[in-house]
Formats: C-alpha cells, structure tokens, sequence
C-alpha cells in the first residue's frame, strides 16, 4: 500500500533494498518477484496478467520504492540477463511506475521488447503479443520512437547486406565480411548472418591459398627460367670459344700442338658442359697424332730378291696400328659407329701384349658412351 503519513511505519515492501542489509535483498526482491508475476499462474490471460501485475504495483509500490527495487532488478538482470521473471517484473514496475525507470535511464520499450523476445523464445507468443500491445498502449510516445527505431534499425541492416552482396559479387570479402559484422551486431537475432560471414570467410581464405599457389608457382618458373637461361648462355659462351680453336691438319705437328694447348686450356678453365665429350675425344685424337708424329719413320721397302721377309707378329702389329689410325680418323670425322668397329679390329689384330691396347680400349669406351648420349 501507498505511504501516506510520513510517520507511518514503512512496510518490507515499500522500503529500497538499500535500506537493507545485504543478506535481506535477495527474500526482499524474490518476494517482490514473486507478487508482480503470480498473476501469470493464476489462470490469467496475457494481457489480463499483465494487467493485474500492474495494479499490485500501483497499490504496493510508490515511485520512489518502485525506482529502488527497478535499480536492483537491474543488477540482477547483470548477473542473469536472460531471468524471464526478473525482467518481466522491471517491465511491470515501468508500466505501472514509468518515471521509476526514467530516473536511472532505462527505456521501457526496450526492455519490453527483450522480455518478448525471451517470450517468444520460450513459445510464449500471446503474452510477448500481449505485452507489446500494452507497452504501445501505456507508452504510445516511446513505443513509437522504439519503432521507428526498430524500422531504422532494420533499414540500416537491409543496406548492410545489400553493401555485404554488392562487395562480394565484386571479389571484396573483406568489406562484405565487415558489413555482415556491423549487421549481425545491429541485428543478433537473425541467423543467416553468421551463416553467411562463415561462407564469406572460406573464400577468403579459399582466395588466399590460391593466391599463394599461384604465387609459388610463379617463383618456381621465375627460377627454373633463369636457371635454363643461364645454362643456355653458358653453352653458348663455350661453344663459341670452342669454335674459336685454331685449326691443325694431321701432318702439322706444331699446328696440332698449339690445339692441343687450346683444347687442354678450355677443359681446365670450364669444368663440365653438354658437349665436353668432342673436346675430349678431340685432345684424345691430337696427343695420338703427335705421337705419331715423334715415331722415327721405317725405311721404305724394297722388292730386292733376298730381302728379308717380315715376321707375322710384326705383319699383324702393323695390321692393327693401321686399324687403329683409321678409326680415329673415322671417329675425328664423326663416323662413331666405324670407327669403334676398326679399334675394335685393331685390339683382334694384336698380339696381347701390345703396347697401344690399354688406350685402345679406354677410346672404344669413350665412343660407345658418346653413341649412346647421341641416342
């Protein structure tokens, strides 16, 4: 009941919870609670409910108790802001007390429109029908502007998705996910937000990854390239300073000398390259040259009756030092497959103990593992 002598001594109900101890506001407003809201059990309707919760706060409350219990409703509903009774006894004390909520800043239509909401979570729809009803009804001023802002909250949030479609049908997830944010923030109830910045959020990184294979792939060929350029350009340094060998015939020992110099000085200075077998097989074919060359010369023969007649290890010597003068001709001149067949009938030819054989052998090796790379 209302406090009308100022000496009249002041009911549980009516005294703030700060008058108080500590211990005594948890019965105090459970109490409280339990008054305003036993309407709903009591085979009240929706708004009928609402209705009768109101008069009891009227009669029970004045507007000063009635803003001391909202502010310790409030600070319940930080500790448990999803308590239905709690927030629906703060929305009955602002219907019946509306000046109990303005004093600490509290917007009656929003608060009404969180207890629907839990209301209807709950599969309550008549009574959050009801309650708006009778919130438009007692508050038509505020109800109004929460509309309109609950309009403009919805128009501002239609906008953000619209820029959210707009940024990704261009490629620019980033900005779309951004809009999707602030939407989800103005909007929590809708579920198809976060639903979307998740898909949203897998191109990006579906884009990135791409991204970065291309990136690699990119890098990878950069490298292969420059290093098959500057192979390239190798080979065809040394192929030119190849080329730029001095020439020698076979009967010029001293041109064959000077080559032999040159081909000796390239294979020190390039190590390996493609086409070092011919240098090689051409230094092979010069020194034997030269060595020809040094050989002291026979004296011709003579057909004298009575001359002495060669023996046949020194017919078959002879035979197979000119096998194996023309297969290195044939082999100088590229012909690797003849060439191989004439050392090979040289080392036949031969007696066992021939001085040649060894490098004979070690030529007919170097030959068939040239024929094989031409292969």
């Amino acid at each position: 009941m209302r406090t009308g002598d100022p000496t009249e001594t002041a009911s549980p109900l009516t005294t703030t919870p700060t008058d108080h101890a500590p211990s005594d506001r948890i019965p105090v407003l459970e109490e409280v609670v339990a008054t305003l809201t036993s309407a709903a059990g009591a085979g009240y309707g929706g708004a009928a409910a609402l209705r009768a919760g109101m008069r009891r706060a009227t009669d029970q409350f004045d507007e000063r108790a009635a803003a001391a219990l909202a502010r310790s409703l409030v600070d319940c509903l930080c500790k448990s802001p999803d308590d239905v009774r709690i927030l629906e006894t703060l929305v009955i004390l602002g219907l019946a007390h509306p000046g109990a909520l303005a004093r600490h800043r509290i917007s009656l239509a929003n608060e009404g429109k969180r207890l629907a909401y839990l209301l209807e979570k709950a599969g309550q729809f008549e009574r959050a029908y009801c309650l708006g009803e009778l919130i438009a009804e007692r508050a038509p001023a505020e109800g109004a502007a929460a509309g309109r802002a609950a309009q403009e909250e919805n128009e501002a949030v239609l906008q953000l998705v619209r820029d959210a479609e707009f940024a990704a049908a261009r490629g620019r997830n980033s900005a779309a996910i951004r809009c999707l944010l602030e939407a989800a923030k103005l909007d929590p109830t809708r579920e198809d937000l976060p639903r979307a910045i998740r898909e949203l959020r897998r191109k990006k990184e579906a884009v990135v990854d791409r991204a970065k294979g291309s990136l690699k792939l990119a890098v990878i060929t950069v490298l292969v390239s420059g290093v098959l350029t500057a192979v390239g350009l190798r080979e065809l340094r040394i192929w030119n300073l190849w080329t730029a060998l001095p020439e020698a015939e076979h009967d010029n020992a001293d041109a064959m000398k000077i080559r032999l110099a040159a081909v000796e000085r390239l294979l020190e200075q390039e190590h390996a390259w493609i086409t070092m077998p011919a240098a090689l097989l051409d230094r092979d074919l010069l020194k034997h040259d030269l060595e020809l060359a040094s050989r002291p010369k026979a004296p011709p023969r003579t057909d004298v009756p009575g001359s002495e007649q060669p023996s046949p290890e020194n017919v078959a010597l002879e035979q197979a030092e000119t096998a194996r003068t023309e297969g290195l001709r044939k082999a100088e001149k590229g012909h690797v497959e003849e060439a191989i067949a004439d050392l090979k009938r040289s080392l036949e030819i031969a007696p066992d103990d021939w001085v040649h054989a060894a490098r004979v052998r070690a030529d007919v090796a170097a030959l068939e593992a040239w024929q094989k790379k031409l292969r």
